[in-house]
């Protein structure tokens, strides 16, 4: 089972969800993860 992990891009001004980094989320690919943005 691969884990999958989904990041919703930022649409608003001044949103507060975190962003992923792309060296974390090559990171997390090295590891199996599959990353969605």
């Amino acid at each position: 089972m691969t884990l999958k992990l989904l990041v919703p891009k930022e649409v608003h001004p001044g949103e507060r969800r975190v962003a992923l980094d792309p060296s974390v989320a090559e990171r997390f690919q090295k590891l199996g993860a599959e990353v969605l943005v």
